[in-house]
Order: C-alpha cells, then structure tokens, then sequence
C-alpha cells in the first residue's frame, strides 16, 4: 500500500502526523483479439462492399470503411484487433445497405457472413 502523511494542528498548538494509507489500484489489461469477417455475397463486377458499425474505433454509422476481396476466401474481408463484440452491416459501394438485422462481431478467431441485397 503506499503512504501517505498528513501534518494535523490541535487547539493547543502541537503538531502531529496522521499516516494514511491508499490501497494499490491494479492495472487492468485489456485483451485485444485477432478477428476476421469474411463477408461472402456476389455484389457484381466493379462494385466494393463497406462496412459500417459501431464497437469499434474504425468503424461509425455515418461513413463507411472499403472491404477487400480476398480471392483465396472468396469473400470481403474485415480485420481487426476487437475487445469485445461489434455491430455492422455492409452496403454496396457504400450506398445500399444489405436487408435484414445488423450482424454481431464476436472478438477472436474467422467469422463468415451471407448478407441479402435487393436488386
């Protein structure tokens, strides 16, 4: 614990030294896990998938982050370090969003995703 000393008066003009003692504050690590989507849906030749969320400090609502098409997967990829879950959905060139409820992004370890557009 550390200590602490505090100089007090009394009425009588005697001065005397009160130790008071602070408990130790631990650290608390926060573990970041390697995490990949692999989001697979056909979106047509010349159009980029993104993605939007929140959970995360890259990813926001507003604006949306490109994906890349990785050809060994055959999928839209997104990596990240994540602490805990994220939410998202992915939009053609960042524009149509895909149909159905948000996804969930669970921290650690190759997640694929088969998001629905209308055409």
């Amino acid at each position: 614990m550390n200590k602490q000393s505090k100089s007090t008066s009394s009425s009588k003009g005697k001065t005397s030294r009160i130790s008071i003692k602070h408990p130790k504050v631990q650290k608390r690590t926060i573990r970041k896990s390697p995490t990949t989507a692999y989001i697979k849906c056909d979106i047509g030749f010349g159009n980029t998938l993104f993605i939007r969320g929140e959970g995360t400090s890259i990813l926001n609502w507003d604006k949306g982050q490109p994906l890349t098409f990785d050809e060994k997967e055959q999928g839209w990829c997104f990596h990240s370090l994540l602490e805990g879950p994220i939410e998202f959905k992915v939009l053609i060139n960042d524009l149509q969003w895909s149909e159905g409820e948000n996804f969930t992004l669970l921290p650690g370890g190759k997640h694929i995703f088969e998001p629905k557009f209308l055409y």
